[in-house]
């Protein structure tokens, strides 16, 4: 059954955009408020509203959500270094998209999820499940997913904030003769590609920090860190700086089977109930470790 929740916006969200304060008012993504404006299914104070208009205290904003339609369990092997009642922390396999994209056909982390976690529910959006970052399908590595909608927020918020720290490994081409250094360069689509992204003036700011890990004779393995967390961000910034990822078909010279060679390697976060410093790391997959043995020999 569809259902019409209403908010009151107090005092702290005047001001504000539509779109980011009723994402703070809810707890719904932005894209979740964006789609919702752009169907005409949330109002401010009973009337269709855009993105850009600025809210004002005491505005009441409803908004129709649809009746979920959950997904089905399906069976994937799901590595779980970390579960409590409010998240849980995986190691996703590369090959493996975190949720639906276009098309529900294909198995997803977050069937997966729904196979091991039955009891998990109160999402608006079942197909984004508590998912609060995202991992390229090829790219591999450390995830932190919310079980309840208050888990979510939180940890969105802390996402938002830049408090969650992400690294990768990322092995690229060429020898980057920097023992570190930072990409500080924006990002948005590409003008003439749709899917890809690049580095543009118009985009928004993006920055990664890296440090080599080890060189060899024609790549370079290093750890590169989020302080943004744009699509494709690492990617696009070694590509921009002449050290595309080994194996990645969009943004690099040659493509692998597994894809480009990149991996979350550590994540860390404050759980969103006690507030414990969580910190957690995983090597690469076989494939990858097996290629830098082969390319140190």
């Amino acid at each position: 059954m569809d259902r019409m929740p209403e908010k009151t916006v107090p005092s702290r969200h005047a001001g504000m955009r539509v779109d980011k304060g009723v994402s703070d008012l809810t707890g719904l993504s932005r894209n979740q408020v964006k789609r919702l404006i752009g169907r005409g299914d949330l109002l401010v104070n009973g009337v269709p509203t855009k993105p850009s208009i600025t809210l004002k205290a005491g505005d009441v904003v409803s908004y129709t959500l649809k009746a979920p339609t959950p997904l089905a369990p399906r069976a994937v092997p799901l590595e779980v270094l970390y579960e409590d009642d409010a998240c849980l922390v995986v190691n996703k396999p590369s090959g493996l998209l975190v949720h639906p994209a276009s098309t529900r056909d294909e198995v997803t982390l977050v069937h997966a999820v729904y196979e091991r976690f039955q009891d998990i529910d109160g999402f608006d959006d079942p197909e984004r499940l508590g998912i609060v970052h995202r991992l390229d399908k090829d790219t591999s590595g450390l995830l932190v997913i919310a079980r309840t909608p208050e888990a979510l927020k939180i940890l969105q918020d802390e996402m938002r904030a830049r408090r969650i720290k992400r690294s990768y490994l990322a092995l690229v081409e060429g020898c980057v003769p920097h023992a570190q250094g930072k990409v500080d360069a924006p990002i948005g689509r590409n003008k003439r590609a749709r899917h890809k992204l690049d580095v543009t003036g118009d985009g928004r700011r993006s920055v990664t920090h890296f440090e080599v890990v080890e060189r060899f004779k024609a790549h370079t393995l290093l750890s590169c860190t989020l302080e943004t967390g744009r699509t494709h961000q690492i990617r696009v910034h070694m590509q921009y700086i002449g050290h595309p990822l080994v194996g990645d078909a969009l943004y690099g010279r040659t493509a692998a089977a597994r894809g480009q060679y990149l991996h979350a390697f550590s994540l860390a976060f404050s759980h969103p109930t006690t507030q414990e410093t969580m910190h957690f790391k995983r090597m690469p997959p076989h494939f990858f470790t097996r290629h830098l043995k082969r390319l140190a020999g």
